[in-house]
């Protein structure tokens, strides 16, 4: 990560274990095939983040567009 980041000029962003990961995707998919998804607001997401321990500027948005 460190290597694309040098490469691309991004900043390397936020970094998960696997367990870490699969707990994110649990939390973040478990409901989309529900004819109720209605897609999330950026509270909702930082609310899912917040809950598994995500927190700090990466985890933070300040987008007011709906999450897919």
């Amino acid at each position: 990560m460190h290597q694309w980041s040098r490469e691309t000029g991004e900043p390397p962003g936020a970094w998960l274990s696997l367990a870490e990961t699969w707990r994110l995707s649990v939390a973040w998919y478990h409901d989309r095939l529900s004819e109720a998804f209605h897609g999330r607001s950026p509270q909702e997401a930082v609310d899912i983040f917040s809950s598994l321990g995500l927190t700090g500027a990466f985890w933070a948005l300040d987008d007011a567009t709906p999450m897919p």
